[in-house]
């Protein structure tokens, strides 16, 4: 996991975000998503680092066969090491 880049592969990760929360990415003329929903991102950005430090002190997961969802593959998805 890279704690830069919680949510993929882009350099604004507020793109990532906004992809994986379903919500809408209105840009301006200079490739930017609004302001308001940029903040707003950012914050639950930091707020979901926190979270995850929290939980992986703290959480205990039993052994056990686990429902899997399905997700669409990344860039970079299948290959190998090297």
């Amino acid at each position: 996991m890279n704690p830069k880049r919680l949510g993929g592969d882009m350099t604004y990760f507020e793109f990532d975000m906004a992809k994986i929360l379903h919500e809408p990415m209105k840009r301006d003329e200079d490739g930017q998503l609004p302001a308001a929903q940029e903040q707003r991102l950012g914050k639950l950005h930091a707020e979901t680092l926190a979270a995850l430090q929290i939980y992986l002190q703290k959480a205990a997961v039993a052994p056990g066969d686990y429902p899997t969802i399905e997700v669409e593959p990344g860039p970079g998805a299948g290959r190998g090491p090297g």
